[in-house]
């Protein structure tokens, strides 16, 4: 295979998974998994189906509305590999991701509203850890 149709493949790919990662995100209900309510909904109601209902409950629950930043990190990437722009000093990159990621949550946490619930709901774990 040419390297042109490599890039395009996983540019592809990475724009694919944003997709449905941000469908799976904007379309999450609590009461589609087990964690937050028993039983579950019967029929899932988020659009990507119970993949998607468990991936968009466990990136919410980790890193809240943060979350949505993988999505638009994962377009971004798409079109760099897209163009073919070489990705140099990748475990760099990807440690600046997760401060970013860790970063957002904090401040999510720290200008979220008083009540627990809601800054849990805006700020995941890692958001209210980090934040103390």
């Amino acid at each position: 295979m040419k390297p042109s149709k490599i890039h395009g493949l996983k540019a592809f790919a990475l724009a694919a998974l944003a997709i449905f990662l941000l469908l799976s995100l904007i379309s999450y209900h609590p009461d589609d998994t087990p964690f937050r309510s028993f039983p579950a909904n019967a029929p899932v109601k988020n659009l990507t189906g119970i993949v998607g209902a468990y991936i968009a409950e466990g990136l919410f629950i980790s890193i809240g509305q943060a979350s949505y930043i993988i999505c638009f990190l994962l377009l971004i990437w798409a079109a760099a590999r897209l163009l073919e722009k070489p990705a140099p000093k990748f475990y760099i990159k990807l440690l600046g991701t997760i401060v970013l990621l860790l970063s957002s949550a904090v401040l999510l946490t720290l200008f979220g509203l008083k009540e627990q619930g809601v800054k849990f709901q805006r700020a995941g774990l890692a958001g209210i850890a980090a934040a103390g």
